[in-house]
């Protein structure tokens, strides 16, 4: 695998997105995507999350049955 080295601005950017980004070029062509390193929490480390994301997280949306998981693992 070959390596790049972002200058500082560029590094910026992408660790204050937090989210997966595109990357393209000057005249907006996608060349690729980024998505950040995920942020390994220590055994019985809590993290900080903003209420919006609490709320989000147990709301129940976006939550399947193990019968929807498995029929998807099965189409996949």
């Amino acid at each position: 695998m070959s390596s790049v080295t972002l200058d500082q601005s560029v590094v910026d950017k992408l660790k204050d997105s937090g989210d997966r980004v595109e990357i393209r070029d000057p005249q907006g062509n996608i060349i690729g995507y980024f998505r950040p390193k995920p942020r390994v929490y220590k055994y019985g480390e809590i993290p900080e999350l903003s209420e919006e994301e609490l709320k989000k997280r147990f709301s129940g949306e976006n939550c399947l049955t193990t019968e929807e998981v498995l029929r998807r693992l099965e189409q996949s």
